[in-house]
Parts: structure tokens; sequence; C-alpha cells
């Protein structure tokens, strides 16, 4: 059997399984049996099927599928900001590398030689250390609040992400049971399908040897019957 196209152009050999085929306008449908039907396990099917896959999605139109769909809308991010410099920094050089961390806001500058002897270099640096003072003050309340109230938070945050697994895997369940139920549906009605076309194959079969009997006896009479 053959895949013809609307065009009546041969696509070649096909096994029964695929030669099965069904009218409709200009074209013929490929009808196949997946649960029936075992020549896919064939390497040499599966070539030919991959073959087939590509010839036809050569003539898809457009190329782009995504031709349709809106353009991405640009990027707007508000300038001074760090994403916005980061991205001015890729786009100009694109394998460049981030700038470390400043550490020095996280130390104490202790003014030395002429700045000994400078009041605002000691200001500047006695600012310094009131700042981390500040910043090790909020780390000791974090371990503090964390002592007081993380395991808690976390039982609570753990019991939530129990709950919302035990709804996933019910819908999951729910789902698997719904494709088991089709699929179960759809090898009962292809089972059926295969027992009718058994029929009609052996049906078609007797019936191609009774006229090529008929046939065989219609030409010999009419080579008796030939003066």
């Amino acid at each position: 059997a053959v895949v013809l196209h609307g065009n009546g152009v041969k696509d070649g050999e096909l096994p029964p399984c695929l030669a099965r085929t069904l009218q409709k306008k200009h074209e013929i449908l490929v009808d196949s049996l997946p649960y029936i039907d075992k020549e896919f396990d064939d390497d040499s099917m599966k070539d030919m099927i991959e073959r087939l896959i590509a010839e036809e999605m050569e003539g898809f139109e457009p190329d782009d599928y995504l031709s349709m769909l809106p353009p991405v809308p640009a990027l707007r991010l508000p300038e001074g900001s760090v994403l916005k410099g980061e991205f001015n920094r890729l786009d100009k050089a694109p394998s460049s590398r981030m700038p470390p961390i400043d550490m020095k806001r996280y130390t104490i500058p202790v003014p030395q030689g002429k700045d000994a002897e400078n009041v605002e270099c000691w200001q500047e640096a006695l600012k310094v250390a009131h700042q981390q003072q500040e910043y090790a003050a909020i780390r000791l309340a974090n371990v503090e609040l964390m002592t007081n109230y993380g395991v808690n938070a976390w039982r609570a945050y753990n019991s939530a992400l129990e709950d919302n697994n035990a709804l996933l895997k019910a819908e999951v369940d729910k789902v698997d049971s719904q494709i088991l139920s089709i699929n179960r549906k759809r090898f009962a009605e292809q089972s059926d399908a295969a027992k009718k076309i058994r029929r009609l194959e052996e049906r078609y079969a007797a019936l191609r040897d009774k006229n090529l009997r008929l046939s065989a006896l219609c030409s010999a009479l009419e080579d008796t019957l030939a003066p």
C-alpha cells in the first residue's frame, strides 16, 4: 500500500498498519491502531516514519509557526538601577565579570599617619564604627528571633508544604486514573476494531479468491466458445 497526498504523489510502500486509510475530500488520512499494530517496533519502520514526518514538516506554512504571536516586549528598567547597569555592562562586554563585592564598608578604618591628627578622619571612622555596631545588633536580633521562633516557623512551613504535596498527589492520582481508564477504553475499542479488520480481511481474501476463480472460469469458457 502507498500513502497518497492530495496531488496524488506517492510516498512509498507502507506496511499494513499504515495501509488502512480513510478518504476525506482530496486527501487520504492514515489511520493506525497503536495497541494492535506492531510494525512500529521495527527500527527500519521507525526510520520511515521519521522521514515521512520530516517531509511533512518541510511543508509547514509559515516556516516560523510563532510569527502570528506579538513580539516580546522590550525590557524596561529604571535608569540608575543595578539591573540596568548590569544589562548595559553585558551588552558592551558579554564576557566581562561583575565587580567584586565591596568589603570596605564592613571594615572600620583607623586613621594612619597624618590622618591620625585629623578630626574629620576620626569622625568618619567613628561613624563607620556606629554603623558596624548597628549591623551587629541587627544580626544578634535576627539570631534571637530565629532561636525563639524559627523552629516553629519552619514546622508550620513544612506542614503547609506537606498539605500542598498531598493535594497535588491527589490530583496526580486522579489524572493517572483518568489516563488509565482512557487507555483501557482505547485498548478495548482497538481490540474490537482489530477483530472486525481481521474478519473483513478474511472476507476480502475470500472474495478475491472467488473473483480470481470466476475470472479463470470465464476465461476458460471464452476460450471454449471462441470459434
